[in-house]
């Protein structure tokens, strides 16, 4: 009995280990796609994608003097309910310091304007975080390099940081206040 309780969990594990591949599969697609898309914006500046860029700085106290840039690309999208055209972020890189530490992240969108990818690179550590909520999934990944620690709050912490710099966006090129 105990043997086959153990092969029905290992079973188990190897399925959705799989289920879990096939979905990384389909978000690295959509990473591939967007990143296609960035390099026929930079090379020649005509393409379906736009792109803006903001800059600040600051003193961040304890911390000192602080640079951050924000890329964001996006398509122009129509809504089919109120049939008005808008411009949707399908990937938004933002590169910062904490002291002498450089960060680099990435949120990759999906075609629902969803958080499905989150990139983090720093000198100590490498995160990969994939969702996919659209259509009814339910799906969550995670990848960590290094020494970074991924906790539930820290999860939250990245999603509502992606959910902010969306709405940065849309008040800033659609001039929507929701």
């Amino acid at each position: 009995m105990k043997k086959l309780i153990f092969i029905f969990t290992l079973m188990m594990a190897g399925v959705t280990a799989f289920a879990q591949q096939k979905e990384v599969a389909e978000i690295r697609k959509l990473y591939a796609k967007a990143k296609a898309d960035v390099a026929l914006v930079s090379k020649s500046g005509q393409s379906e994608v736009g792109e803006t860029e903001v800059t600040s700085w600051y003193t961040e106290p304890g911390v000192g003097p602080t640079k951050e840039t924000l890329h964001y690309y996006f398509r122009t999208k129509e809504n089919e309910h109120l049939g008005v055209m808008y411009h949707s972020p399908f990937l938004i890189t933002r590169k910062h310091n904490v002291g002498a530490t450089e960060y680099y992240e990435e949120y990759l969108y999906n075609d629902c304007d969803e958080l499905a990818f989150y990139f983090e690179k720093s000198s100590q550590s490498e995160i990969r975080l994939y969702w996919d909520n659209c259509n009814g999934k339910d799906f969550f990944h995670k990848a960590v390099k290094g020494d970074s620690a991924i906790d539930e709050q820290k999860v939250f912490f990245i999603q509502r940081h992606a959910a902010d710099l969306y709405a940065a966006f849309s008040q800033m090129l659609n001039h929507n206040y929701d």
